[in-house]
Parts: C-alpha cells; sequence; structure tokens
C-alpha cells in the first residue's frame, strides 16, 4: 500500500491538513491578538504544548536567543504566539556574531501525538538570516532521532513587511513522538538570525488509520405508499387529493440546547393559535400573517421544534415553507429522527437553494429535503438556520411524509442511525499533479463531528472493504481538500465518510479519477500553461509584498492558463497554486526533486537556453544524461525535458550537435522556445510583418527534420517559452503593440496546438517592471501594476471559445495568407472555427449549414447573423482572430480585401414606437424607419417573427447611400391575447459582410367595445381584467394584489403609468417599482401584502375587488369608469380583529403623463398656501420634500404631449402626497390619514379620482 497522500488548504472553507488527521499541535495563540501565522479555520488539538531552549552541547542555543524566546515573563511563548512578526516581543533573537552557529529549542506535546510536519519562520534581511534546519522527536525527551531536514531558499528578504518568512517540513511519514527538538543554523556569512515563529502539526497517536465504523445493518427493501404524516389540511399549500394519515401530529418549540429556539417572537407567533402550536401545520403557506411563524428582525437565529407523530412511522421526507425575499430567508434546514424523543439522529441536512425568491408574494416558498433511505421514527426534529445575510425569518409550514412500518418489520434494521445519508464527494483534477476532492453539497449536519476521506485503487461503497486506506481527517466545517502527489496514470476511488458521536457512518458515494500523464492532451485548453514566478523573475527590480503576489495568483486562476512554470517548487507556494486550480513544472535539482517528488510535480527542466551560456551541444548532451539518472532515481513517475534552445539558426545548430551526441535516450519531452525573430532565419508568409507566429510553421519543420535525422520523430513536443514583449525598444521582432501582441499570442497558441505541441508556455504572466526601454520588462499579460493588457482579454475568450474542443482539420478554403481551422466541442457537438488573415483585413464569404451563426471577435464581441437559404454568410477577419460559432464547420469561398471602413457601417433600425397600440379607429401596422449610413445601395430585408423566430410578415426595402424609409408591416391578427411580443429584424448584405440586427417589440389589442372582459397578455398565466369606456382602457391584475397594470388614453393611444412589458411575468418578485400597486400596512404580519390575491365582482361599469387577512384586516377596492377621462378608485378597510390595529393604505403609482415623462418640460401643479405652485419634474432625484397641500388635488402636465393628468383626494381620508422623481416616471405616493387606528369593528373609506385629459395644441 502506498503511504498517505499530503492534503493541503483550499481557499475559505479549506481543510488546512497536510497528512492524515492533520491537526496544529502547539497551540500557537497570543491572548488579545489575532494571527497573522495561521489561518482562521486552522484545525487544532489543544495539547498544552510548552517549549524549552537547549542551553548545553554541541546545538546549544545563544544567550540573547535563551532570554528573548523565554517572553513574555519567563512563559517562553514568544515563537508560540501565532504572530511572525513584525512585534519584536513575539520572536527570539540571536545573539550577535555567536559563539554557537545554532538556535535549538524542544517542544513538548504533553503526550504522544502521531507528527506529520513541522515549520519555523525566520526574518531575512542584510543582517539576519537563518540557513539549514533539522528536527528531531523523541518520546522520553532524552534520546532524538532525525524526522526530516531542509533550508531556507537563497534570495529570501522580509524587509518590507518584517513578517518572518516560513521553511516547513514534511515528515516523510507519520512519527509517533512526545518531544519535538528544532535546530536552526545561523546562515554562513550572516551575523546574527531571528526565529519568529515555530509549529508542528499530526494528530492523535494511533488515530489516523482507526475507524470506527458503525456496523449497518442492511435493510430490506420495501414498498410503500407515501403519505402526509404530519396532519395538515390541504389548505393551498398541499394538492387537495394527496394522501395523507390521521396521526395526531403534535408541534412543540425546543428552546434549551445549542440549536435552541431562542427568537422570542418566533415562539411567540409560532405559538398560535393559543398555544396550540398549529400555526406550521394548518395548511396555509401565506399570505395571511397569523399562518405562519415570525422570527425577530435581526440577529442570528434557529427555529427548532419537534412533531410527535404519536406512533413510529417509516419517514420518507419532509419540507418546510418560508418566506424568500431580499431580506428574509433560512440558509439550512436540518432534519432528526428519534424513536423515543430523547437521542436524536441527524439523517441530513440541505442549503436553501441560490437565488430563492417568493413566487407570489407572502406566500412561502417549499425546501424539501428527501431520504435517501426510508427510516423509522416516531419524533421528527427540524432545525432551521435563519440566513445570515437576511433580516429576517418567517416559516409559513412545515409537513413530513411516509407510511407506516410493513407488518412484522424489524424496526431496528429501518433506525435512523442505519439511513444515514452517504456524503457524495465530486473531484477535479489538476494537472497530475493533484485533485481537488468536493464535498460541499451535503450540507451542514450538526451531528457531524469531523470528515475522513479514504481512497482505494478500486470501486468501494464501504470503508471496511478490502484496500481502502484513510488519507486525511477534517473538522466538521471543513467541506473540500486537496489531494496530493497523484502518479499518472494511476487510478483512484476517494470516498468521504461523516463521523458522528456514535462513530463513523462507513456508507460512502465514491468518486473515481485518474490521474492524466504531465503531458497529455484531450483538449484545446490542456496545452495552455505559461510562466509565473512567485518571488519574482530574472529582470524584475523590486521585490513586491506577499499581497501583490496573492493578487497576481487570484487573476491568473481567471484565466484559462491551468499549468505555470517556475524554477523553484516551494511547498507553501504550489499549495496556494493547488489551492486556485493550477500544476507546476519546475527545474532539475536536488531540492526540487525533494518538494516535487512530495507534492505531485511530474515534469522537470534540464536548463534553460545553454546556447546562451557557453556550453557546447555534445557537452549539454552529457549533463542531461546526468540530471536524468538523477531525476527518475528520485522521482521515478517524472518526465524530463530538453535542450530548452530557440529556434534561430545558432540554435538549432545546437540541437543538432546535441542530438549527434546521442541525447535522445536521456530526456522524455523535446523542449524549444518558440521565439520569432526579424532576421533572415526566418519566414513568414506574403505581407505578413516579422514575428507573426505563423513563421513558426518553417521553423518546426526543421525542428522535426533533425528528430527524424536521429530517429526521434516520435517524441512529443512542448515549449516552455512563447511570447512577445511590448516594448519598442530594440523589440526583437519589430514594430509591437499591446493589440498585435495579443493576436500574436492567440494566433501562436492555435497554431502550436495545430502543430500538435503538447504544452506551451506564454512568456509570460506578468510584467517584471515598468522600464519602457527594457524588453525583459514587458513581456507579461499584466502590467507591473497588475493592470490587464489586452491579451488578458483576449486569452479568457480563447479559453472560452477553445478551451473544451479538440482540432478537427484545416478550414476548406483556407490559403497561405487566410488561415483558419475548425474546432469541435464533444459536449454540445457544435463546431468553433477560428479565422484570420495577419497581413490586412478581409471580407470573407464563408459557407456552413443553414442556420444563425455567431461571430465572436478576438476580445468577446458578439454578433449574430442568419445565413443565406444555401448557409453562406460574410464577416470581416484580419489580424485579430475571429471565431466562428455554428452547428457544422465553415468553410470559406471567396475573400474580398477591405479597402476602407466607415465609421457607421450598420443600418439603423428604429421602431415607430416599442409598442404598438391598435383597436377601433387606430391603424393595424407596425412602422419602422430604416437608415443606411453607408456608401452603397442595400437591401434590407426586414421581417416581424415570433419570439420562436418564426416570420409572419415581410418585405424587402432598397436603401440608397445615405437614405432613410419608412417601412410598414401588417399587425399580425390575434392570437388570443390582448398583448403580444414580436421581434422586428433586418438582415442583409453590406459592402464587406453579411449584417442581422433585430429589436423587440409589442402590439397591445384595445377592446373592441366599453365593458368589462377577462385578458391574457404574452409572458404572464393569469386572466387580468380589462375596463374599457369611450375614453379609457384600465388593465388591473387581481392575482398580484389587484394593481393597475395600464391606464390607456383611447384617443392617444398612450399608456400613463409604466409597466415593463418584457418582465410581466416577475412583477410580484419587483420590489417597489412600475405601474400602479397598492398594500395595506400593519405591524406583526397583520396586513395585506401587494400581491395578495384579491376575490373579484364584476360591476355594469368596473371591478370590485376584495381581500382579508383572516383575524385582522380585510381590504375592499371598487374601480370604475365614470366617462370622459374620469377614473374612480373607492377603498375601504375593515378591522376584524379583537384589538385596536394601527394600520394604514398606501399607494404607489408611477406616472408616464402623455405617455412618456419628459425631464425638465413635465410639470406638477401643487396647492401650496392657497395658490397654486407649478414645478418642473426632472428624472432620477428621488424624494422631493414639499409643504403640506392647502387643498386636496395635484396636476400632472406634459406640455410637449399636450396631456394632463389631474387626481382629487380628501384632505381627511389621505394625508399629503408623496412626490418622488424616479427614472422616466413621476410619482404622487398616496397614504391614508396618519396615525389610522381601527376598532374591532370599525372601518377606514377613501376615494381616489383621476382625470385624463387632452389639452388644445
Amino acid at each position: 500500500m502506498r503511504p498517505s497522500a499530503y492534503l493541503t488548504a483550499g481557499a475559505l472553507l479549506f481543510g488546512t491538513a497536510l497528512g492524515a488527521a492533520d491537526f496544529l499541535l502547539t497551540d500557537n495563540e497570543r491572548p488579545g491578538w489575532g494571527s497573522n501565522t495561521f489561518p482562521a479555520g486552522e484545525p487544532r488539538l489543544k495539547t498544552g504544548a510548552t517549549l524549552s531552549v537547549v542551553t548545553d552541547g554541541a546545538f546549544a542555543s545563544s544567550p540573547e536567543f535563551a532570554k528573548t524566546a523565554a517572553r513574555p515573563d519567563g512563559t517562553f511563548r514568544a515563537l508560540l504566539d501565532g504572530r511572525r512578526g513584525p512585534e519584536g516581543d513575539c520572536q527570539g533573537f540571536g545573539s550577535w556574531q555567536p559563539k554557537t552557529r545554532f538556535e535549538s529549542f524542544v517542544i513538548d506535546l504533553k503526550k504522544p501525538y502521531g507528527l506529520t510536519r513541522a515549520a519555523v519562520w525566520a526574518q531575512f534581511n542584510k543582517t539576519q538570516k537563518s540557513g539549514d534546519v533539522e528536527i528531531l522527536v523523541s518520546s522520553d525527551g532524552k534520546t532524538f532521532v532525525p524526522a526530516a531536514s531542509g533550508a531556507f531558499a537563497d534570495g529570501l528578504s522580509s524587509e518590507a513587511n518584517k513578517l518572518g518568512i516560513p521553511l516547513e517540513l514534511p515528515f516523510s511519514e507519520p512519527v509517533t513522538a512526545q518531544y519535538v527538538q528544532f535546530r536552526v543554523k545561523v546562515r554562513d556569512g550572516s551575523p546574527q538570525q531571528v526565529i519568529s515563529e515555530v509549529a508542528v502539526w499530526g494528530n492523535e497517536a494511533g488515530s489516523a488509520q482507526a475507524a470506527e465504523a458503525i456496523a449497518v445493518p442492511v435493510a430490506p427493501d420495501v414498498k410503500i405508499s407515501e403519505k402526509r404524516l404530519s396532519g395538515n389540511p390541504a389548505g393551498n399549500t398541499f394538492p387537495a387529493g394527496e394522501a395523507a394519515l390521521a396521526t395526531g401530529a403534535t408541534l412543540s418549540w425546543v428552546t434549551d440546547g445549542p440549536y435552541a429556539t431562542k427568537s422570542e417572537e418566533m415562539l411567540k407567533t409560532g405559538s398560535r393559535p393559543d398555544g396550540t402550536c398549529r400555526v406550521l401545520l394548518d395548511g396555509r403557506r401565506g399570505t395571511d400573517g397569523n399562518c405562519q411563524a415570525f422570527g425577530n428582525w435581526g440577529g442570528q437565529y434557529y427555529a427548532t421544534f419537534t412533531l410527535d407523530l404519536k406512533d413510529t412511522y417509516l419517514i420518507t421526507r419532509a419540507a418546510i415553507w418560508s418566506q424568500q425575499t431580499k431580506t428574509q430567508g433560512f440558509e439550512t434546514f436540518e432534519l432528526l429522527l428519534s424513536a423515543d424523543g430523547a437521542k436524536f439522529v441527524s439523517v441530513g441536512s440541505i442549503n436553501c437553494p441560490e437565488g430563492l425568491l417568493n413566487q407570489a408574494e407572502k406566500l412561502g416558498e417549499p425546501v424539501e429535503l428527501k431520504l435517501e433511505k426510508p427510516a423509522a421514527a416516531r419524533y421528527v426534529r427540524f432545525r432551521v438556520k435563519k440566513h445570515p445575510a437576511r433580516m429576517q425569518m418567517i416559516l409559513s409550514e412545515v409537513a413530513v411524509w411516509g407510511d407506516r412500518l410493513p407488518q412484522g418489520a424489524d424496526r431496528t434494521a429501518y433506525l435512523p442511525e442505519n439511513q444515514r445519508p452517504e456524503v457524495a464527494v465530486t473531484g477535479s483534477g489538476i494537472g497530475s499533479s493533484a485533485l481537488t476532492l468536493d464535498w460541499s453539497g451535503f450540507g451542514s449536519a450538526s451531528q457531524v463531528k469531523s470528515y475522513r476521506v479514504y481512497r482505494s485503487q478500486k470501486p468501494f461503497s464501504k470503508i471496511t472493504e478490502e484496500g481502502v486506506e484513510r488519507i486525511g481527517e477534517y473538522p466538521a466545517a471543513t467541506v473540500r481538500t486537496v489531494v496530493y502527489p497523484l502518479t499518472p496514470g494511476e487510478t483512484g476511488s476517494y470516498g468521504v465518510t461523516a463521523v458522528y458521536d456514535d462513530g463513523e457512518y462507513p456508507v460512502v458515494k465514491p468518486f473515481t479519477w485518474t490521474a492524466p500523464g504531465p503531458i497529455d492532451v484531450k483538449t484545446f485548453g490542456d496545452m495552455l500553461a505559461i510562466n509565473h514566478f512567485w518571488g519574482g523573475g530574472g529582470a524584475r527590480h523590486a521585490k513586491r509584498t506577499r499581497e501583490w503576489e496573492t493578487v497576481a495568483l487570484d487573476l491568473l486562476a481567471e484565466t484559462p492558463f491551468k499549468t505555470i512554470r517556475w524554477w523553484e517548487s516551494y511547498p507553501e507556494i504550489l499549495k496556494m497554486l493547488y489551492e486556485r486550480g493550477i500544476a507546476a513544472t519546475t527545474f532539475s535539482g536536488k531540492r526540487n526533486y525533494a518538494n516535487g517528488g512530495r507534492m505531485g510535480v511530474h515534469l522537470y527542466g534540464a536548463g534553460n537556453e545553454p546556447h546562451l551560456h557557453g556550453i557546447r551541444g555534445a557537452d549539454y548532451a552529457k549533463r542531461v544524461a546526468d540530471i536524468n539518472r538523477e531525476l527518475k532515481a528520485d522521482v521515478p513517475h517524472a518526465l524530463l525535458y530538453a535542450p530548452t534552445v530557440c529556434l534561430d539558426g545558432r540554435s538549432l545548430d545546437f540541437l543538432e550537435k546535441f542530438y549527434a551526441a546521442g541525447a535522445k535516450e536521456h530526456f522524455d519531452v523535446l523542449d524549444i522556445h518558440n521565439y520569432l525573430g526579424n532576421t533572415a532565419d526566418f519566414v513568414y508568409p506574403p505581407g505578413y510583418p516579422s514575428g507573426s507566429p505563423e513563421g513558426l510553421f518553417e521553423r518546426i519543420a526543421k525542428v522535426r527534420e533533425i528528430m527524424a535525422k536521429y530517429g526521434d520523430a516520435g517524441k512529443p513536443m512542448i515549449t516552455t517559452e512563447f511570447g512577445y514583449t511590448d516594448c519598442n525598444v530594440a523589440n526583437p521582432v519589430g514594430e509591437m503593440t499591446p493589440e498585435r501582441k495579443a493576436a500574436f499570442l492567440v494566433r501562436g497558441l492555435i497554431i502550436q496546438h495545430v502543430l500538435g505541441f503538447r504544452r506551451v508556455f506564454v512568456y509570460s504572466f506578468w510584467d517584471e517592471g515598468e522600464d519602457p526601454n527594457y524588453t525583459e520588462h514587458s513581456f507579461g499579460m499584466l502590467d507591473y501594476k497588475g493592470q490587464k493588457k489586452p491579451a488578458y482579454y483576449a486569452s479568457q475568450v480563447l479559453g472560452r471559445e477553445l478551451g473544451k474542443c479538440v482540432y478537427d482539420f484545416p478550414m476548406k478554403g483556407s490559403d497561405e495568407v487566410n488561415y483558419g481551422y475548425v474546432y469541435r466541442n464533444p459536449e454540445t457537438d457544435r463546431f468553433v472555427t477560428v479565422v484570420w488573415n495577419g497581413a490586412s483585413e478581409m471580407a470573407g464569404t464563408f459557407r456552413t449549414r443553414p442556420g444563425t451563426v455567431t461571430v465572436v471577435s478576438m476580445t468577446g464581441e458578439k454578433k449574430e447573423i442568419r445565413t443565406a437559404p444555401d448557409g453562406s454568410f460574410r464577416t470581416v477577419f484580419g489580424p485579430a482572430p475571429v471565431y466562428l460559432e455554428s452547428a457544422a464547420p465553415a468553410e470559406l469561398v471567396k475573400t474580398v480585401a477591405v479597402e476602407e471602413k466607415t465609421a457607421s457601417d450598420r443600418v439603423g433600425l428604429k421602431p415607430d414606437s416599442p409598442v404598438v397600440v391598435t383597436g377601433p379607429g387606430r391603424k393595424s401596422e407596425i412602422g419602422a424607419t430604416l437608415t443606411n449610413p453607408t456608401a452603397e445601395t442595400l437591401e434590407v430585408h426586414l421581417s416581424l417573427e415570433t419570439p420562436e423566430g418564426k416570420a409572419l410578415a415581410s418585405k424587402t426595402v432598397k436603401l440608397a447611400p445615405g437614405q432613410s424609409e419608412r417601412a410598414v408591416l401588417a399587425v399580425p391578427a390575434p392570437a388570443g391575447l390582448i398583448l403580444d411580443r414580436y421581434e422586428l429584424a433586418i438582415n442583409y448584405e453590406g459592402k464587406y459582410e453579411s449584417r442581422s440586427d433585430k429589436t423587440t417589440l409589442f402590439v397591445r389589442r384595445l377592446a373592441e367595445k366599453p365593458g368589462v372582459t377577462t385578458g391574457k397578455m404574452y409572458g404572464y398565466q393569469n386572466d387580468v381584467y380589462v375596463l374599457s369606456d369611450d375614453t379609457l382602457e384600465v388593465t388591473v391584475d387581481p392575482q398580484r394584489g389587484g394593481r393597475i397594470l395600464e391606464i390607456f388614453d383611447r384617443r392617444t393611444g398612450a399608456n400613463q403609468i409604466t409597466v415593463p412589458y418584457d418582465r410581466l411575468g416577475g412583477l410580484h418578485n419587483i420590489a417597489f417599482y412600475y405601474c400602479i400597486w397598492d398594500e395595506v400596512r400593519a405591524p406583526n404580519g397583520s396586513g395585506i401584502g401587494r400581491n395578495t390575491p384579491y376575490k373579484v365582482r364584476l360591476l355594469p361599469d368596473g371591478i370590485e375587488m376584495s381581500a382579508e387577512n383572516p383575524g385582522n384586516l380585510a381590504a375592499v377596492k371598487t374601480l370604475t369608469l365614470k366617462g370622459n377621462g374620469v377614473l374612480d378608485l373607492k377603498v375601504r378597510l375593515d378591522s376584524r380583529s379583537s384589538r385596536e390595529l394601527a394600520c394604514s393604505w398606501y399607494m404607489h403609482p408611477e406616472y408616464t403623463v402623455g405617455g412618456e415623462a419628459v425631464s425638465h418640460s413635465d410639470l406638477l401643479t401643487l396647492p401650496i398656501g392657497g395658490k397654486e405652485l407649478e414645478i418642473p419634474y426632472w428624472t432620477g432625484l428621488g424624494d422631493r420634500t414639499t409643504p403640506e397641500f392647502s387643498d386636496g388635488y395635484w396636476l400632472l402636465t406634459s406640455p410637449s404631449k399636450h396631456y394632463r393628468i389631474r387626481q382629487d383626494f380628501s384632505l381627511d381620508e389621505f394625508r399629503k402626497p408623496r412626490l418622488w422623481f424616479g427614472i422616466g416616471c413621476c410619482n404622487f405616493e398616496m397614504e391614508s390619514s396618519r396615525d389610522l387606528k381601527l376598532a374591532p369593528g370599525q372601518s377606514w373609506t377613501g376615494d381616489l379620482k383621476w382625470t385624463f385629459s387632452t389639452l388644445k395644441q
């Protein structure tokens, strides 16, 4: 059996253990201070560890170190306080020019532990440096044996932030010991060393492989007829015919323990009515407040309650209904079962689905937890946690389903302990090095004490099976980890178990992964790699802080480059890469072999550009042979790449001599630095500038000739450096811009994939400096300040377009200047054809399967083109590659050079109106103005289409250069809706490319005759009510609070209020905005919400709508048309409560007077101080405070539309309107009189009258 894999920390909730059951053992903590050394979630075991300094013998510490390490006050906590600087009193300072060269000390862990690793942090500056470190362990504190050793790297510096730099020393295998001795040697030539912090990790001795597994009897399969067990009536929550058992279930609230219901309001409202606790079992999920349980506003809390089913049943699933809004919601819901009401067993938990919102206001949304296997229980406990980002939790209903136990069934086989859910785990590979395991989907089961990770070389379902080994244990808060090292080609199955108080549930849902080879390539994305150097490249003129370096890694993680090349392999940095899903390759050398072997690095370089270091090819062949022997001895599965030379003539001469000396057998992968230049060695296509990546075709052919000559034609190839500097001083390829560099990189990566390269490492990711005259400073995709260059964005688009694709074949019709390659996405079976011409812009005619083609630019701009019936289309392409997404490969039919392009070359499409109003006395036509800004005559195909793309009407319009013309299409016959949606589309052939454009418009059909009717509108499934007379047409939505959706003036065809037709179906999820809505406001859930369904009674000239919050308030709204542009709304509130209720009726309108709110022009007339005051409307200014009104009316006038809205009301019934300048609308918000309180049986009435009138011009 192979030794346990190492595991490393992930971001945020990642585990931090390196080995099996890996915890911090040294109690590193400084009271009252935060740690700047260990993450907040670092798993720890409290050991009581102490430190003592070695003062005798050859490895004795210096006197100054013994003194300063004893701080504070002789406690020797300076090195165990979680602080690695910059404070002086948290570090141990060695004597200046000490007689002994060591600082040695012993940590006593107070009992033996299984130790896995140790670390030491030290300061590095001009006068303070540490060197070699040795770790020894002992069981008795007397006899110490070596466990690990290492050395701090050269060139380290902590001068910028005075924070100690770590050296981590993993043990080759866990060792049991109580005492750990550190021997830290001052670096030769340094007068002093300063040790900032030390630490040891491990776990309880012998626990790493102990599996206290719960014995799980196999429950026989049972057929049950699922029924509702919780006693809820159907109400508005359950289907009327759903099967149910009368169990007599009761609910009680849990008020003690760590998950107690501590929200007083939750307990109070959840015990209704009258202490019976039936509020969550009444079949009502809203909208009335007395059928729900309200938590306190603010704070964090649980709602925990137990259902007693009065007998034992097989439980299959449970659900909660909760209010889910921007301010209300829950985070997790856990289910626990019990046979006796004393011992409860967690059988699963579920997170609230992200983005869940109420589909109807104040109607709770369901979230269901289904058990993987039925479990027998009498008591069902719900543990619901309020969402920390919400202000309140409101529960509307709960339910449990299951059935009776089959007659004669063995209850013990169905105990909850035996039906716990398996932990589902998923994984994603990090090259051939590591594997990220993720079990975050398991939820958050409170009874889980820890998670254990297991591995086997074959699939397994239980951890007790032969060959299964445990490779890690994590605290319950941990949901993912990284496993390494992996062995290329080996397959492993990984499972995660949950450990409970009564043991470990041994059944798993395994994830199987086969580690790929170090340079395996399946898709284009597998080839992409990059040079990135933590700590700086060779030309960096200033060190960056750790914060800068971390930001750069985060930006790198957002690109498609998932492997880096770096000449070092420090475990601390490789872990940071693995956390971001990035693998690494490194250079040869003993330290890299040791680190790389532990970390899973399998690709090593023999050196870098030896032809530039005065080495002959034959001599280098011998050196590579030596390196290969040493590498394979230390890292048997590793691959070695060489010789890492360039492409110019002299470099290829070196390659020839290298091969001639017999190098073929001593390296695994040929590495060439694919830099191009402007010398005679390089050949480019006609018209292409020097440096163009197309020069690789000729150069790589030369390389392959040499390989074939020496019998090495089949050896895989990579390039560990390919890139361009955008410095224009002495640039080896000539003139360069950031945009040209982006195009060269993208084209070069595609070309090298076509040429069969297994890895291409772009040089490089981050600029080394800011010297505008130094070429080495400007190779990056980020500039020195971390700002993204065009190449960064282009690489992201390249990854999105081709990352998951495989290369099929060259584009048909491509030639020596017009390049094109066809890629296919195996997951979608869609094709991406990438095309370019590096010499000039071309207009290409292409052909593919008829339909729609998406054209994507190098930087991600997209446009859709509709092909001709034969599949042909045209688009412009040039030095910047263009991606053509289509259902079949695209081929190039012909090209035309683009001589000039006008500033605007697209036909303008402007509908007469986004909403076309038709009906009696109105034209049934859709008009649009087409404008041709080009110098060519164009034939534009105009069509009216359904949202699904079906053409309903069309015509062709011929436009001369600069011409505008209004085109008209007939309105389609009604399809049973009063509101229809259409797409108005144009297609035409421009001078150089096919063009398509479209815009959405709606057709609103007014009623044929006066009266009250129902109708449906596109995008909304419920009926609306339409009130019509000779002047007005008003649309009302009773199902969503009786809101007024439209007020059309039939004389002008304009709607006087805002309504977003494209968002009609989701208005109930939009807070505050659109139309005219109202609500009844009252405390403690006694009101009536803006989306509460209203019952409707038809009247001769209008409708009456009513809604009730039982036991609290009822509302009646009567809306009638009075003729001559008058609309009347009468509102009555009735108290149904047994106590006095403070309440108010509030209305939010959004007016567009004359059909459009015109900023600076529309006028508001307000009666102030007995006179009329006029103020202009300004869009978007929000709340406008005004003095009290002296009379009960206001006017809103549009001088430009010659239109006016007037509203009349009683100052006794309503308070002063609140004036709000919205964006594109003007609001007069109305609310009932202040301090309104209704005694039992009392009512309030209010009357609002609108008058809509046209003005004489």
